[in-house]
């Protein structure tokens, strides 16, 4: 927008020089034949935020001898880019903190720890499918292991599963915690009753009975603390279940 003002106009077209991203405001004046004229120059374009402002043009050269035109004012300066605003933070991840285990169970939530490498995994299982409870890379702890990792200092919540079966042999013999579940779950011979699970003393008192075949090895918070299957067995928070029966697990790495 250009606005001239003057006492007479003589045909005079006042000059005004704008930057396409600058706002200004020009002041000068102008001598034409004498006839002293004030110009007025302002640009309404938005500067862009970031980039500074130009200058105000200089005034107007076109004033007769003597007399020069008089200097522009100063264009605004721009004003300064806002500054970006920093990026959130990744989530932390699900994993337990460096003093604690990496998971362990397949659902994510750990019932119990034990060590870094042996937890309780809370669970629905018979003994033939609670490996399922243990997450990928983890594995469902026989009773060697678990007696190594705590399990016969540190008493479980609740009975978890282990990988070890005890089976009656000829005359009733019974074998130590094997490294495995049992070979089946259901459908368990019926023999006549046996000591299965025994005092921790020289004595080997019998505890627990049994009427099947095979009996799988669960964590069980019972105390005394038993002998499972055998008297070279370990005593530990451990005891012989009907395999049908469906609880969590004790997972290790």
């Amino acid at each position: 927008m250009a606005l001239a003002v003057a006492r007479r106009n003589q045909g005079f077209a006042p000059r005004c020089a704008f930057d396409e991203h600058s706002f200004v405001r020009a002041l000068g004046w102008a001598f034409v034949g004498g006839i002293s004229m004030l110009v007025a120059c302002e640009s309404t374009s938005e500067n862009p935020v970031g980039e500074a402002g130009v200058g105000g043009s200089g005034g107007l050269s076109d004033g007769a001898w003597p007399e020069s035109g008089a200097a522009g004012i100063s264009g605004v300066g721009g004003m300064s880019g806002v500054a970006g605003i920093g990026g959130v933070g990744g989530a932390v991840g699900l994993d337990a903190s460096a003093d604690g285990p990496n998971v362990g169970c397949n659902d994510g939530d750990v019932e119990q720890i034990y060590a870094d490498d042996m937890v309780g995994c809370d669970g629905f299982r018979t003994h033939c499918e609670a490996e399922q409870l243990c997450s990928q890379e983890w594995h469902l702890c026989p009773f060697d292991e678990y007696v190594a990792r705590g399990g016969d200092t540190v008493k479980p919540k609740k009975n978890y599963w282990l990988r070890s079966c005890v089976y009656t042999g000829d005359a009733g013999t019974l074998s130590c915690p094997t490294q495995y579940v049992c070979d089946a779950c259901f459908n368990n011979q019926v023999v006549p009753t046996y000591d299965v699970t025994f005092a921790c003393g020289d004595a080997g008192t019998g505890i627990d009975t049994a009427t099947a075949t095979r009996m799988g090895v669960a964590a069980n918070p019972q105390t005394p603390e038993r002998r499972v299957g055998c008297l070279k067995s370990a005593c530990a928070f451990a005891r012989a279940e009907v395999p049908s029966v469906k609880f969590g697990a004790v997972c290790c790495k």
